[in-house]
């Protein structure tokens, strides 16, 4: 297995800056791979266009932000055809992003880009960044389609029983949706990937484990009154009323003589 340390680079219009590509490297930097992006990168004074030909050379990956500000941008279509030239039969650089664009618009423009496996925006860029992990991940373990399918859903559980937050739940389920590709009629698999997404759910309800639900409010049945009770309030508001009548009445007669 190769320990060479995997390099990105990300490609994007300036428009989808601030609110994908720095977001997006922060995310891939926090899950411990080594991103190139020319705001972090670049200093005054800076050729441009020497660092980002550096920078190319030295990835081992392209992450492609797709936007329909990317398809109007001279200097990402230099980096994207730049990617594609360092590309071989055996070697793919390119990790397409799809952020407020179609698969079909893509490839109308890119006809070379319509086989490869995108993620998109519109579901959360965590879910963009776990998934780029995945791929990097996979290209690194250059033994593992080797080993039997039982062999890595053995180390998928014991991922699972190990994983510290939902990053890692996340992680290890596009790992197993492309083992299910692989492999898509394996009961096993399908068993993990139940046991996966109920671990997904409960990790993502961190109020409902750590403040459980108070138990219920046990209150005293309500009181019901005696029969005899009852007739004895009835003939009290029976004597109240009638004793309001007779006021009445008697101030009846004092105004106006009856």
């Amino acid at each position: 297995m190769s320990h060479t340390v995997s390099k990105i680079f990300i490609s994007h219009a300036s428009e989808d800056k601030e609110t994908v590509a720095v977001p997006l490297a922060q995310l891939l930097a926090d899950r411990g791979l080594s991103v190139w992006l020319d705001q972090w990168e670049l200093a005054l004074g800076d050729s441009l266009r020497r660092s980002i030909e550096q920078a190319l050379s030295e990835a081992s990956f392209g992450v492609v932000i797709l936007s329909p500000a990317y398809l109007c941008k001279l200097w990402p279509m230099r980096e994207l055809d730049g990617l594609f030239s360092l590309e071989t039969a055996d070697r793919k650089l390119i990790l397409p992003v799809l952020h407020n664009i179609r698969h079909d618009e893509i490839v109308h423009h890119w006809p070379m880009l319509s086989d490869r496996l995108s993620c998109s925006t519109d579901r959360g860029l965590v879910s963009v960044a776990d998934q780029i992990a995945v791929a990097v991940h996979r290209s690194k373990s250059d033994g593992d389609i080797q080993q039997p399918p039982e062999a890595i859903l053995v180390d998928y559980r014991r991922r699972m029983l190990a994983a510290a937050n939902r990053h890692d739940l996340r992680r290890l389920v596009y790992e197993l949706d492309d083992f299910l590709r692989r492999y898509p009629a394996h009961p096993q698999a399908r068993i993990l990937k139940d046991e996966l997404a109920a671990a997904l759910r409960y990790e993502e309800r961190p109020l409902a484990r750590e403040y459980p639900a108070a138990p219920p409010c046990r209150m005293s049945p309500p009181c019901r009154m005696s029969p005899l009770r009852s007739l004895f309030a009835l003939f009290v508001v029976a004597g109240a009323v009638s004793g309001l009548l007779y006021l009445v009445y008697r101030i009846f007669r004092l105004l106006f003589g009856w």
